[in-house]
C-alpha cells in the first residue's frame, strides 16, 4: 500500500497485490484512489479503497483484495512485538522526518486465494509466514536517499530483512540501517543500526550506474555481523516506467531510478552458523 503527496500527487492512494503460483502466470492487481477517494482512521493503521482494504494491529491484521482477474484474503497473527529501529529514522530538523516500524518481525498467515478463471482458476486455502513494515516520511525520495540496499528472506523457519540508505552527498552522504533475524523462537539478531562496506562494483550496461557484488555488514562499535555476496542478477527495472511522458519529464530532473534485483547468499557472524541465499534489492536513485 502506498499513499504519497509526491509530485503530482495529491493524497492519492494505491493497494497492489502480487500472487507468485509455481508453474503459472503471476497474478498482479492494483486499485488505486485519489485523495478523497479512499478512507483511514486515525488511530491504527488501516485503509479502505472501495471493496479492498486492510488493518492492521498490535499482534493482528487482516487484508482484503478484490480484482477483476483473483480475490485475496489474508489474516495474519503473532506474538512479536513491534520494533522501531534507529537506523529506519532521519531528522532533518524543522519539521521533516521520516521513519520505519517493522510492525510483525514474524507472523502466521492464514488465508484464501480465489481465481476467477483461467489457469488455477478455484479457491486455494493459503497458509504460512508474514512480515509486516510500515514506513512514512515527509522528505523527498531523491532528498532522502542517493541509494536504497534491501535484504529479504522469509520461509517457515526464519525472517531475516535487511534495509539501509545512503543519503545525498549534500546531506552528509551518511548511511542509516538496520538488520533482523528471527526464527520461530523469537528475535535472534536486531541491529538497530548498522553500516556496509559494498566491493566488487561492476558497471551496469544498460543504466550506467555501478552495482555492488558483496556487501560486509557491521553493528555497534563495527563489531561484524554478516556478509551478502551477489550469484546473478534477476532482473532489473525503470521505476518510472509507469510515467506518463510529461510527468516523467518531470521527474526525472530531479532523480532517475532504477532498481536492480539479485539472487544473493548470506552468511551472519551472529548468530553464528546462519547462512543460506536471499533476495538483494539495491536501487539507485540519482
Amino acid at each position: 500500500f502506498l499513499a504519497t503527496n509526491a509530485f503530482t500527487a495529491d493524497a492519492d492512494a494505491e493497494l497492489k497485490a502480487n500472487v507468485e503460483r509455481p508453474g503459472q502466470k503471476l497474478l498482479t492487481g492494483k486499485v488505486r484512489r485519489k485523495g478523497g477517494a479512499w478512507a483511514t482512521s486515525a488511530d491504527r493503521l488501516n485503509a479502505r479503497l472501495s471493496h479492498s482494504r486492510f488493518d492492521i494491529r498490535v499482534g493482528t491484521g487482516s487484508f482484503r483484495f478484490r480484482h477483476k482477474t483473483f480475490d485475496l484474503d489474508l489474516e495474519i497473527r503473532t506474538s512479536f512485538k513491534p520494533i522501531r529501529p534507529a537506523g529506519g529514522r532521519v531528522s532533518d530538523g524543522s519539521d521533516d522526518f521520516y521513519v520505519t516500524t517493522i510492525l510483525a518481525p514474524r507472523a502466521v498467515l492464514t488465508g484464501t486465494l480465489t481465481v476467477h478463471s483461467g489457469p488455477g482458476a478455484g479457491e486455494t486455502e493459503l497458509s504460512g509466514v508474514a512480515y509486516v513494515e510500515h514506513r512514512m516520511g515527509t522528505i523527498e525520495p531523491y532528498n532522502l536517499a542517493r541509494s536504497w540496499v534491501n535484504v529479504r528472506t522469509m520461509d517457515s523457519e526464519r525472517t531475516l530483512v535487511s534495509s539501509a540508505f545512503r543519503r545525498p552527498k549534500d546531506e552528509g552522504g551518511g548511511l542509516h540501517g538496520w538488520m533482523l533475524y528471527a526464527t520461530n523462537k523469537g528475535v535472534e539478531l536486531n541491529a538497530p543500526a548498522i553500516g556496509i562496506k559494498e566491493s566488487g562494483h561492476k558497471k551496469d550496461g544498460k543504466t550506467d550506474y555501478s552495482v555492488p557484488r558483496a556487501l560486509d555488514y557491521t553493528g555497534k562499535n563495527g563489531a561484524k555481523i554478516g556478509t551478502v555476496k551477489v550469484n546473478k542478477l534477476v532482473k532489473r527495472r525503470d521505476d518510472l516506467s509507469a510515467l506518463g511522458s510529461m510527468a516523467r519529464f518531470v521527474v526525472e530532473r530531479v532523480m532517475k531510478p532504477w532498481t536492480f534485483e539479485f539472487d544473493a547468499s548470506f552468511n551472519l557472524t551472529s548468530p553464528g552458523g546462519v547462512s543460506g541465499s536471499t533476495e538483494l534489492i539495491y536501487q539507485r536513485i540519482n
